[in-house]
């Protein structure tokens, strides 16, 4: 396999998708997180065959010849995901700058969305890579077996994975829909249609369906 670099923004999936194609691919498949690693792009172990990062700096270049797997999802659904991970799991400037409130959620949101306009601008609208694979996580949700298949062709197009080895994955791994922004206690119906009101160009280049009730 050759390398792949995956940049996911926070909150789309990335781990469910790795615990999956470590079961697919047992020890042929070499993970490096970059945060909790060597924090080298390439990784420092020449074994590494699927590293991630979430540019958060928005700086990071690969050459037109890295190949690349990016995540994304609907901005308000990983914002929310986001702010929950941040108040159960906070980082010592969380402590400081998020609290449970709808003052501090909405703080939070705007400083993530500027993130999530430049990040999808970025890796899934501008990019011209060649080898490139979108995998945004409604899909990944909606209709796992084929986009498992879609990431496996990718990563080892000359490999073929076992019958058993995608249904065996599906039936140990929850994949599915948990909850909605729709269901966070900050958002409401008529805020998050504003707000994809707001993004409708980024929405629709980047085919994300709309989560706001329509009546």
């Amino acid at each position: 396999m050759k390398p792949v670099q995956c940049i996911s923004f926070p909150r789309s999936g990335h781990h469910l998708l790795v615990r999956c194609l470590t079961q697919m691919f047992d020890e042929r498949f070499q993970y490096c997180d970059y945060y909790n690693h060597c924090r080298k792009i390439p990784c420092r172990d020449s074994a590494t065959n699927f590293q991630k990062s979430h540019d958060f700096d928005l700086r990071l270049k690969l050459s037109d010849g890295q190949r690349r797997l990016v995540q994304y999802r609907h901005p308000v659904d990983a914002i929310s995901s986001w702010f929950n991970l941040s108040l159960k799991q906070p980082s010592i400037w969380d402590r400081i700058s998020v609290q449970d409130t709808q003052s501090s959620w909405n703080r939070f949101f705007n400083s993530k969305i500027e993130f999530w306009k430049q990040f999808i601008s970025k890796w899934v609208i501008e990019s011209n890579c060649s080898e490139q694979l979108l995998v945004p996580y409604h899909r990944l949700l909606e209709n796992p077996a084929d986009t498992l298949n879609e990431v496996a062709d990718f990563l080892w197009p000359a490999e073929k994975i076992a019958d058993h080895k995608i249904p065996y994955v599906l039936e140990v791994q929850d994949i599915r829909p948990k909850r909605s922004s729709r269901e966070f206690r900050f958002c409401i119906d008529g805020w998050i249609a504003k707000i994809e009101l707001e993004l409708k160009d980024l929405l629709d280049a980047a085919s994300i369906p709309r989560i706001a009730k329509v009546d």
